[in-house]
């Protein structure tokens, strides 16, 4: 996929940008509580 950002508005450029560049998820934590209830995030 090609954008010409030449030719794109403002707004357009900024969200694809910031999609890109947008810190993801590397790991995902989990915990366990005492009574055995399981518990995960990213």
């Amino acid at each position: 996929m090609e954008f010409d950002f030449t030719t794109l508005p403002a707004n357009d450029r900024y969200r694809l940008l910031t999609g890109f560049v947008a810190p993801r998820p590397i790991a995902l934590v989990t915990t366990r509580a005492i009574l055995g209830h399981s518990n995960a995030a990213p």
